[in-house]
């Protein structure tokens, strides 16, 4: 029994040695934003770089435009409207925005290494 577990502490400590070293992604960025008070507006840019520190190739990276989502016939709009117990203080709200309320993000361009991205 003592030769079992002197075995089993052996294999144990052989396998944790052999696990894949600790990564972690990074992102660096730097924003030049403008506000116009008046038409209450934000513009800019922003430059990202995103470093991968994983052994893996990576084919996709995704990028969440937050404000999109506050749109009349967005998918956070028919899920809030669709929910069996929703939040009150979102329910039918995003629908019922008028035309200047509605939150949005657009992207005019989008570069890897240089190169524009379709």
């Amino acid at each position: 029994m003592k030769n079992f577990f002197i075995l089993l502490l052996t294999c144990l400590s052989i396998t944790s040695f052999a696990q894949r070293e600790y990564w972690q992604q990074r992102v660096d960025y730097a924003m030049d934003i403008k506000f116009n008070a008046t038409n209450h507006r934000f513009t800019g840019n922003q430059k990202l770089i995103y470093s991968n520190n994983s052994p893996d190739t990576l084919t996709k990276v995704y990028y969440h435009l937050y404000f999109n989502a506050f749109q009349p016939g967005s998918m956070m709009d028919v899920r809030s409207r669709n929910l069996p117990d929703p939040d009150r203080r979102v329910m039918d709200r995003i629908s019922k925005l008028k035309e200047d309320e509605i939150g949005f993000q657009h992207i005019t361009s989008l570069k890897q290494d240089g190169k524009a991205l379709t």
